[in-house]
């Protein structure tokens, strides 16, 4: 048997070492391993009075068992041991849990295994017999070696949190700088875009300039002239007229492109797909592409390449505007030859075909033309217009789902194509009436009294001239303040109301008429240049019945007002070679044909219009006379007028 020999350690070292370590000893795990028994329980109960966590097994295979059951923090083993010794416990063990340390004991002399096993990563090596001094040194080396190692394991993790963080502080760094370089870039291009566009703006302004200037030429040239003569021949009011009609034709068609294409741009534009024939369609829009080739001394043919069918469900004024900006841009750049509209129609789907003979487009313009203020620069040929129609036809193929396309060759031609989907219908469409084709010339029954509200002086003038040449009897207020008190004192069959008014505006004035015993179930026909769904909503929401907007054309006015009034048109008949008196037309006094002859002798229009609505307020029996020449003085027929006079003195 051996003799152990402990020797205690002194109570002031011990206090010290335990003062001075700051290891958490009750959490601390130590596993004793020596195959004496009697060794290693005196052991555990030296050790326990300092570490109340210490086990003891008796060989290398339970020690194996008891690590793998709880791993300790700290192994103290015998080195020489029958089966798997010391050494191999500790290097089986450090490679499952490295952070496991091991202090080595034995009772044999042997600087060679003392070696290898603190080469092998043993903290330390007691030889027995040894003092307690030592094995409690022992102990808290290793335990400060694994506190350090915890103290390094954390601030390794520290270390590698920080590293981490400022890993991705320089990443966002990174990616902030490639943001803001990105952001440049794309600041850089729209500043590019920006001055393209201002430029664009600019030359598009410039160009406007002189296109809205020109037909304001004709107008105002042709004003001054009329003014100027006091008693200007026919011949020369209707050439005058019909001028200043033409001119104030092509300038609303430009403003109209521009306002088309700032509603489609802001998602103001709205289809409005309904059933309609065609057939007529196709053909109405083909008399006029004859009519404009004919001037243009070309010739123009149209062509159905597939059965048609004749109604079809689609915004049909869509698609008039795509066609026509396509069969006018044909017609305006071909100085000879001609232009083909070839149309197909396949699986629910209607193909145009517009070709020409024109002067052709240059490769580098085709992917410009359908842009916004763009127009075929060739010098061969005088350009109008805003340079919108392409733009506006592709932006409305694209509403009604479908696509435009392009080809041409310079001085060969071009072919413009588009495809959009229109559903057949089997609900049948009716066509216009001899009664629709006709001009209105006034209607039947008692006279009605119309209210216009307008702040624009011009506006009232020419809204009450074309309704009193229809029969009408009209009064005018420039503000809603002064219309309501029409409203009130006259009671009127009917107001056009427009909406932006002084003082008090049309949405209130309607309200405020509404709210009357006398007003609430008058139509009221809401006006406005703002032609807008919003406008329409807002009108509406107001009270008014129906909205129209500016400027007003006369037949449109004429058709808001059949829905709105219980009235039946009259019509013109149909026009003979030598002018007629009407039958069954009772004229006036002699007293008053002499008013109405020294009249139109003078050329005064706007007299023989107030004689005639003179005439139409004194008597009714004389309506249909009335009537007559307020049709022939608002069509400046005064030649007629005199002839009737002729005839009638002959009766």
């Amino acid at each position: 048997m051996k003799v152990l020999v402990f020797i205690l350690p002194y109570p002031n070292f011990m206090n010290k070492i335990i003062m001075d370590n700051q290891i958490n000893k009750n959490n601390v795990k130590i596993l004793l391993v020596d195959d004496e028994l009697e060794f290693v329980n005196i052991l555990k109960k030296i050790i326990q009075k300092n570490y109340s966590s210490v086990r003891t097994v008796n060989s290398g295979k339970k020690a194996l068992e008891a690590i793998e059951e709880n791993p300790p923090d700290l192994v103290i083993t015998d080195i020489c041991m029958p089966g798997i010794d010391g050494l191999e416990l500790m290097r089986r063990t450090t490679k499952r849990y490295p952070e496991t340390k091991f202090i080595g004991i034995t009772a044999y002399d042997s600087v060679e295994r003392a070696i290898e096993f603190l080469k092998d990563g043993g903290i330390d090596y007691l030889h027995k017999p040894f003092d307690m001094n030592s094995i409690y040194l022992s102990i808290e080396n290793a335990l400060n070696k694994i506190n350090l190692q915890a103290h390094l394991k954390e601030a390794n993790e520290m270390l590698r949190q920080q590293n981490i963080a400022l890993n991705k502080e320089i990443n966002e760094r990174k990616a902030v700088e490639a943001h803001l370089r990105k952001t440049q870039n794309e600041l850089q291009l729209a500043k590019n875009i920006a001055e393209k566009a201002n430029q664009t703006k600019t030359e598009f302004l410039a160009k406007m300039s002189h296109e809205l200037r020109t037909p304001l030429n004709g107008i105002l040239g042709y004003t001054q002239i009329l003014n100027r003569e006091k008693d200007p021949q026919p011949e020369l009011q209707k050439r005058a007229i019909n001028i200043i009609h033409s001119c104030a034709e092509h300038l609303l068609l430009m403003i109209n492109d521009i306002l088309d294409v700032s509603k489609i741009e802001v998602n103001h534009t709205r289809l409005e797909p309904a059933p309609f024939s065609l057939t007529h369609f196709l053909q109405n829009t083909a008399d006029i592409a004859q009519v404009k080739a004919r001037e243009h001394q070309i010739e123009f043919d149209y062509q159905l390449l597939t059965d048609i069918p004749k109604s079809v469900i689609g915004d049909n004024k869509c698609i008039r505007q795509v066609l026509m900006n396509l069969l006018n841009n044909a017609i305006k750049y071909t100085q000879k030859g001609r232009v083909i509209l070839r149309v197909n129609y396949t699986n629910s789907m209607l193909e145009c075909f517009i070709e020409d003979t024109g002067i052709g487009i240059q490769n580098d313009q085709l992917d410009l033309i359908f842009e916004p203020f763009k127009q075929i620069n060739d010098k061969r040929i005088i350009s109008e217009g805003t340079g919108l129609g392409l733009s506006i036809s592709r932006q409305l193929v694209q509403m009604m789902g479908g696509e435009i396309f392009v080809e041409s060759k310079l001085n060969v031609g071009s072919l413009f194509w588009f495809k959009i989907p229109l559903k057949k219908t089997d609900e049948i469409i009716k066509s216009d009436t001899d009664a629709e084709k006709r001009h209105r010339t006034g209607y039947l029954g008692s006279r009605k009294r119309i209210l216009v509200v307008d702040d624009s002086e011009n506006n009232l003038t020419v809204l009450e001239d074309i309704l009193a040449s229809y029969g009408f009897v009209v009064r005018s207020a420039k503000n809603g303040h002064e219309g309501i008190k029409i409203v009130l004192d006259w009671q009127p069959h009917m107001v056009i109301m427009d909406l932006i008014l002084p003082k008090m505006d049309g949405y209130e004035a309607t309200r405020r008429i509404r709210e009357t015993a006398c007003g609430k179930s008058i139509p009221i026909l809401a006006c406005s240049a703002t032609d807008n769904d919003l406008t329409r909503q807002l009108a509406i929401s107001a009270g008014c019945n129906d909205f129209i907007g500016k400027p007003i054309e006369c037949n449109s006015l004429l058709d808001h007002m059949g829905k709105l009034l219980p009235i039946q048109w009259e019509y013109e008949t149909i026009k003979k070679s030598q002018p007629e008196a009407p039958k069954k037309i009772i004229p006036p006094s002699v007293k008053e044909l002499n008013k109405l002859n020294k009249l139109t002798t003078e050329g005064d229009v706007i007299g023989i219009q107030e004689w005639a609505q003179n005439i139409l307020e004194k008597n009714s029996e004389y309506n249909a006379f009335g009537k007559h020449i307020l049709e022939l003085a608002h069509q400046l027929q005064l030649q007629r007028i005199q002839e009737l006079l002729s005839q009638l003195k002959t009766v």
